[in-house]
């Protein structure tokens, strides 16, 4: 696909010295496709879930009720709040 974009010309510079790359095409091309890399990089943990989650649902019977006692008498002492909140 042809484009006309307008890119700044110390940084295209530097990419073009930092890859090794023979022009403006190159770089572009070469930027796009890292960042493609590192966003499906970002996203593989939160699809995994999902997916993991879709083929292993949380049912509520996996669930055991619990009372704020067992709650908060499982948490250290320095958690416990000294000032009430109305």
């Amino acid at each position: 696909m042809r484009t006309n974009i307008i890119l700044d010309d110390t940084l295209v510079k530097e990419a073009i010295r930092l890859t090794n790359v023979r022009g403006k095409p190159e770089v572009v091309h070469l930027a796009l496709q890292e960042l493609v890399r590192l966003r499906r990089e970002q996203q593989k943990p939160r699809q995994d879930f999902f997916s993991n989650y879709l083929q292993n649902p949380i049912e509520l019977v996996d669930f055991k009720p619990m009372s704020r006692e067992d709650i908060y008498g499982k948490l250290p002492q320095y958690l416990h709040r000294k000032e009430k909140i109305c």
